[in-house]
């Protein structure tokens, strides 16, 4: 590109490069030369132009450009300045421009490719360097370089705990004990010029617990030398002892699931007496006009209804401690949740031991998976009466309060009344370096072998799952409080709940199969007593022929889950695939282990189910 506004000289230059092969533009400012700088390889550029001077076009803030300027006769003095400021060549405006103008040009890029050249070689050194120095810099490792006297002359960073730096040390010196005979041994060799292949180092724990593994390696330049690299192995370490840590759980958890099993079993056996109880105790009661002359007895019935129930909630906890389960939220009020775990912990308690529960509001209701919470509940317990090991008070108290602001920062809770959960021992207390620990995973004051160090760690998961927190206050000799923070439902009006009024038949034919011999007569009187055409099974395989006899007898099916030949749910899919309409209940003692919605299974009852459950559940199908 050529800048003049001459066209005189315009022309001049027109014929000087007339038969060479460059493609040339020619414009008459700055301000085109600038909008144009990008698209070309050189710029003849004079000196004086309309709106500046040709040197502008070498200022810092522009991409590189091999500029010449062109001046008139009396302003070499102005080339010369211009070629300080970074122009390749000048050529002056002359007759002679005819001869020396082609060849100012050849000479211009030769040189602007040589330095061009020059610049690239320097920008990828320069990149070069800049990428090694991040790659190291950035390394987590500690990175040394020594001379072939072994004295440190880089390092990325200070090792840990290092208040100086170590170049200019001796190797030997900068790491401990346990690496200097090898380091010493190695720098003796690189001395006597002996080759050393790279081996590595383990140090033991430091001042502060940090483990680290030490790789040495000849540096590969004529200098010698050699390069070290210290990685911090803390975590390997760590790692190897929550293996077998793990391992321990594994082996615990493999426990539970045997227990899992057999309360499984045991369940289902148990509540199928529980369910004879009471549904015979049941059918009793309402053969009772309710008399001055009977109500003892009616009581008396009542009692042995109210202890199959809780028979029954008893069996569905143990299997809910038995087996793992994804979370399930419902309502709940607080004083049964806590009250529930509180039964588990007293059996286990010791005597000396006393313990104190205090209910603010029994109507304080929470969203909240009940198994979990109890988890939460007896654990927490659990720790306060062993930290009580010659006795004392554990305090358990439920109310509506503020949660701390420093907690609510930290667990990123919304501000408001939660529902608060505290447990309180007067039991030996933590000191500050546990408390700061005491959450993490594998992290146990126990001696070994009398915990895995997940109880608490498994605890705050479980609160921060349902949206709360948990802050814990301890002092060494005076005990220890937490305090649970569980977002709390809006308040509900108590009512004494009625005896609901359940529809009975109207002559409905139903099939009703369970391998239990108890079972099948107490739930023959119960539908017969309540308006039902009943026909029993005890055994599937001759129901299922019964019934495909003649499908359409048949006004719906109750049958258990668990039963030999052919369980429930095979059962069911046999009557679906037969007659698809018919309404199949499905009962089982095994709690929430299968759910209504295929196979014609419109509804699980779990056992032991009362009258008016049965009924109910029964009512509900043939409505659908």
């Amino acid at each position: 590109m050529v800048v003049e506004d001459d066209e005189g000289h315009v022309a001049l230059i027109r014929r000087a490069l007339r038969g060479h092969p460059y493609d040339v533009r020619f414009v008459s400012t700055l301000a085109e030369a600038e909008a144009q700088r990008a698209e070309v390889q050189l710029v003849v550029v004079d000196w004086r132009l309309p709106d500046g001077h040709g040197t502008d076009l070498l200022a810092d803030d522009h991409r590189p450009l091999p500029v010449v300027i062109m001046t008139s006769h009396g302003d070499e003095h102005v080339a010369v300045e211009a070629m300080k400021k970074g122009a390749l060549d000048y050529v002056v405006k002359s007759d002679a421009m005819l001869t020396e103008f082609d060849r100012v040009i050849e000479r211009s890029l030769r040189a602007w490719r040589n330095i061009d050249q020059r610049h690239q070689a320097e920008l990828a050194l320069s990149t070069s360097e800049a990428r090694w120095r991040s790659m190291v810099e950035s390394s987590p490792d500690v990175i040394l370089l020594t001379d072939p006297e072994g004295r440190v002359v880089f390092n990325n960073r200070e090792l840990h705990g290092a208040e100086t730096s170590a170049v200019g040390q001796p190797l030997a010196r900068v790491f401990g004990a346990d690496a200097r005979p090898a380091l010493e041994a190695a720098m003796d060799r690189l001395r006597r010029g002996e080759t050393i292949e790279s081996f590595t180092v383990q140090l033991g724990a430091n001042e502060s617990g940090q483990h680290h593994e030490l790789r040495l390696a000849p540096v590969a330049a004529p200098e010698g030398g050699l390069v070290v690299s210290a990685s911090n192995i803390t975590s390997r370490h760590q790692a190897e002892r929550e293996r077998v840590a793990l391992e321990q759980q594994l082996q615990q958890a493999q426990r539970l699931e045997t227990i899992g099993t057999l309360a499984g079993g045991v369940a289902h056996d148990f509540n199928n007496i529980l369910q004879a109880i009471l549904g015979f105790t049941q059918l009793a009661m309402s053969g009772f006009d309710e008399t001055p002359a009977t109500r003892g007895v009616r009581r008396d019935l009542q009692s042995v209804v109210d202890a199959a129930q809780r028979g029954r909630e008893l069996v569905m906890q143990i299997l809910a401690f038995s087996r793992h389960q994804a979370q399930e939220l419902r309502p709940v009020r607080a004083v049964d949740v806590v009250d529930e775990a509180l039964r588990l912990v007293r059996v286990s308690a010791p005597l000396e031991v006393v313990i104190d529960v205090e209910h603010d509001d029994p109507e304080l209701r929470l969203q909240a998976d009940t198994t979990q919470l109890h988890q939460v509940i007896v654990n927490l317990c659990t720790n306060a009466v062993q930290a009580m090991t010659t006795g004392g008070r554990l305090t358990v108290r439920t109310d509506v309060g503020p949660v701390p602001d420093e907690t609510r920062a930290s667990h990123e809770l919304e501000d408001g009344d939660y529902a608060r959960i505290r447990i309180e021992d007067s039991g030996s207390g933590m000191d500050a370096a546990t408390l700061d620990r005491i959450f993490e995973p594998f992290f146990t004051t126990k001696p070994s072998g009398s915990g895995t160090g997940l109880g608490l760690a498994v605890v705050h998961g479980i609160v921060r799952g349902h949206g709360g927190a948990i802050r814990v206050e301890s002092e060494l000799g005076r005990g220890t409080a937490f305090t649970v923070y569980l977002p709390r439902l809006a308040p509900k009006k108590a009512s004494r709940p009625s005896l609901p009024q359940v529809g009975g038949g109207s002559g409905e034919h139903v099939l009703f199969v369970d391998d239990e011999p108890m079972v099948v007569r107490v739930a023959q009187e119960m539908l017969a007593r309540f308006g039902y055409r009943v026909t029993t099974f005890r055994s599937p395989v001759d129901a299922l022929m019964h019934f495909k006899a003649d499908p359409s007898a048949f006004d719906a099916v109750v049958t258990d889950l668990s039963m030999p030949a052919m369980n429930g749910v095979d059962f069911a899919a046999e009557l679906h695939a037969t007659r698809s309409d018919v309404p199949i209940l499905l009962t089982t003692g095994y709690a929430a282990r299968v759910k209504a919605g295929g196979n014609g299974v419109r509804r699980v009852l779990v056992k032991p189910y009362d009258i008016q459950q049965l009924s109910s559940a029964l009512r509900e199908v043939l409505s659908e």
